[in-house]
């Protein structure tokens, strides 16, 4: 059954959830590889068919598994904040969970011990 699901030509908010759900799985089970494409794949499609509420929330959850993993995101800060203005309130309240609870996020709000940067926080380096 997953093997067919995985075949499913993409299109409409199903797919994009279904990838998105299957990237987390894929994250939890120890296979980064896969759930990052998985992931990638349901940010495509949800910019494809200009679903930025899917778009933010596929972003959102993707850089919380790379969060889990030890990954930085680029740019998680400015999603963030995007993401906590956004029309639609699941992405509004999607926003405040993974700002509340989410380690990428503390991350920001930790002294940096990059010499250079002179301690200061709410920055990410690059992946």
């Amino acid at each position: 059954m997953v093997q067919r699901a995985l075949r499913h030509q993409p299109g409409g908010r199903t797919w994009v959830a279904d990838r998105t759900t299957r990237g987390l799985l894929a994250f939890r089970l120890g296979d980064a590889v896969q759930g990052e494409q998985l992931y990638l794949e349901s940010v495509a499609q949800a910019r494809a068919e200009k679903d930025r509420a899917n778009e933010l929330l596929a972003q959102l959850y993707l850089a919380r598994e790379r969060s889990r993993v030890g990954q930085v995101s680029q740019g998680f800060e400015a999603l963030l904040g995007e993401a906590e203005v956004a029309a639609e309130p699941s992405v509004t309240l999607a926003a405040r969970k993974e700002k509340r609870d989410s380690p990428a996020w503390r991350s920001l709000e930790s002294p940096c011990d990059i010499p250079s940067c002179g301690g200061k926080s709410g920055h990410l380096q690059g992946l």
